[in-house]
């Protein structure tokens, strides 16, 4: 069996920011066919799209003129936002790229909206992680800074990895301070569905120990 796949085809897109106009970015997109496609025609139809409001309308209509090449499996577009903004939970201002995008999965069938941003974890030491959400199929006016906005809600949330008996005392039961990463994932799981704000989606947050020496993961998905 033949298949295709083009890996880091860099496209310029223009991202819409929530009031503020738009951003121009150079996005880095991922395609795979599960049978033999013409590149030059890969390349042609995202040609055709750049330097246009990258939106899921614009998506949905990329995914239609790429499934006419051929078996379309998986599409993905990545790219970093600038993001600046100040939290009144946070004691400083937060200026970083945002990675986000979307993505496309021929077994789900339906569009994702991806982001990725820091969160404070804390154990014994206080060490940096990371939230990624998937939120299938969104609404259509739905901007990344709607998904930064709920997950930086609490900009002072610090979330402990684990839990023992002796840590209970540490911690308080407001959300706005220090909750675990269980009740973390389940309040930003419970934020997403009540809302209606899509159909289903996964959230997960990744760390290292504090001496490096592995990764952990954990998410929900609903």
């Amino acid at each position: 069996m033949q298949y295709l796949s083009i890996n880091d085809l860099k496209i310029p897109f223009l991202v819409a920011r929530r009031g503020r106009g738009s951003n121009e970015v150079i996005s880095k997109v991922c395609i795979n066919y599960e049978n033999d496609v013409s590149l030059f025609d890969i390349i042609k139809v995202m040609t055709d799209y750049q330097k246009k409001v990258i939106n899921k309308d614009l998506l949905l209509d990329i995914i239609e003129d790429l499934k006419k090449l051929g078996s379309l499996k998986f599409l993905e577009i990545l790219f970093f936002l600038p993001v600046d903004r100040v939290s009144v939970y946070l004691k400083e201002s937060l200026s970083y790229l945002l990675e986000c995008g979307y993505k496309f999965e021929k077994d789900n069938d339906e569009l994702i909206m991806i982001i990725k941003c820091p969160v404070p974890v804390d154990y014994l030491f206080p060490f940096l992680g990371e939230v990624y959400l998937e939120v299938n199929n969104p609404s259509l006016n739905f901007y990344f800074e709607d998904l930064l906005d709920l997950l930086q809600r609490y900009g002072s949330v610090i979330i402990y990895p684990m839990v023992s008996f002796e840590d209970l005392p540490r911690l308080s039961t407001s959300f706005e301070s220090r909750v675990t990463l269980d009740e973390f994932l389940r309040i930003m799981k419970s934020i997403f569905t009540k809302r209606k704000l899509c159909e289903n989606g996964k959230i997960c947050v990744k760390f290292r120990d504090m001496y490096g020496l592995y990764t952990v993961e954990k998410g929900i998905v609903w």
